[in-house]
């Protein structure tokens, strides 16, 4: 996922190691179940707002320490799309809106962990 690389790496965060060794984590990420928007009903207000329409995505990861393979966090994410911001026509666009938001919070607890506010 390009996205959870870039939100790691950006604003001089963190570096993406191709190797495992001290101070590395692993992380797995998955998708369980993927709904797809309905794009001809996200046009107007009132179906959008209603929630007819909205796509939806599972999400499942952990992460783990790259030498031991010890399990260091796990997490579980579900969710449908947006009521308010638009989706577009895209099947995937509520599951796209959804990941750009869960890699920004992937990021805030990385640094909160690293006790960066």
């Amino acid at each position: 996922m390009d996205e959870i690389t870039e939100q790691l790496t950006k604003d001089n965060g963190y570096s993406v190691a191709t190797e495992p060794g001290p101070g590395v984590a692993r992380y797995r990420f998955g998708f369980t179940e993927v709904n797809e928007t309905i794009g001809a009903l996200n046009i107007s207000i009132y179906t959008k707002v209603s929630g007819l329409g909205l796509g939806g995505l599972s999400l499942e990861g952990e992460t783990v320490d790259s030498v031991t393979g010890k399990q260091l966090g796990a997490m579980i994410r579900w969710g449908s799309g947006s009521r308010i911001a638009r989706a577009g026509f895209t099947k995937m666009g509520d599951a796209k809106l959804m990941i750009n938001r869960w890699t920004k919070e992937f990021r805030q607890s990385i640094d909160e962990q690293h006790g960066i506010e």
